[in-house]
C-alpha cells in the first residue's frame, strides 16, 4: 500500500473539520505553503495550546478561556436560571449572545441525535442537561435547535426525557424556537 504524501495527510487533516471538503482542505494546504514558514509555526503553536488554554464550563459546557470552572455567563448573578436556552454548539450560544435579546442561562448540548440512533445519551450531554433542569429548576427550558430531522429528533428526545422533572416541577414549560416563512416563500 502506497504512503500518503504529507501534503495530503495534511489535507486529511483539514477535512476532519467540518465544512471542509477536499478542495477546501487542499486551498488551506497551499495557502500555508505560500506563507512564509512562521505562519505556519504559529498556527501549530496556537493549535497546540488550544486544549491547555480553553475548558468547558462545568455548568452550561460552552467552551471559554479564563480562570475557574464556570464561565463569565454562569458566574453572572444578575443572570437567572429561571429560563435555560438549550443549543447545539458553542457557536449557537455565541449568536445569541452577540444578539443581545437574551438575559438569561444557557446550556451547550454538544449536538444532535441522528434519526434512528441508539443510546444518544453517550453522544451528547443529555444526562447533564437532565440533572441540571431537575437541580436548578428553570420556569422554562427553550429548545433552541435548527430545523434539521436530527434537530427534531433531539427535541422529541429531550421533551421525553424531560418529563419526569416536568412531573415534579408542574410549572416546568419546554418551548422551542418560532419557525416561519422566508420573505417569497410559497405556501
Amino acid at each position: 500500500m502506497e504512503q500518503k504524501h504529507f501534503t495530503h495527510q495534511l489535507a486529511d487533516a483539514f477535512q476532519q473539520l467540518p465544512g471542509i471538503g477536499p478542495h477546501q482542505a487542499r486551498r488551506f494546504v497551499a495557502s500555508l505553503l505560500e506563507k512564509d514558514p512562521a505562519c505556519a509555526q504559529h498556527l501549530a503553536t496556537l493549535l497546540f495550546a488550544l486544549h491547555k488554554n480553553i475548558k468547558r464550563c462545568e455548568s452550561c459546557f460552552w467552551a471559554f478561556e479564563g480562570e475557574g470552572a464556570a464561565c463569565h455567563i454562569c458566574a453572572d448573578a444578575k443572570r437567572t436560571s429561571a429560563q435555560l436556552l438549550v443549543v447545539e454548539k458553542d457557536t449557537d450560544l455565541e449568536a445569541v449572545e452577540r444578539a443581545g435579546a437574551y438575559t438569561h442561562r444557557y446550556f451547550v448540548l454538544g449536538g444532535t441525535i441522528a434519526p434512528g440512533a441508539t443510546n444518544p445519551e453517550h453522544a451528547l450531554r443529555l444526562r447533564e442537561l437532565y440533572h441540571r433542569v431537575a437541580k436548578t429548576q428553570p420556569r422554562e427550558v427553550i429548545l433552541a435547535l435548527g430545523a434539521s430531522p436530527e434537530a427534531e429528533t433531539t427535541i422529541l428526545y429531550i421533551t421525553r426525557m424531560l418529563e419526569a422533572p416536568r412531573t415534579k416541577n408542574k410549572a416546568l414549560c419546554i418551548t422551542r424556537l418560532g419557525r416561519g416563512l422566508s420573505t417569497g416563500a410559497e405556501l
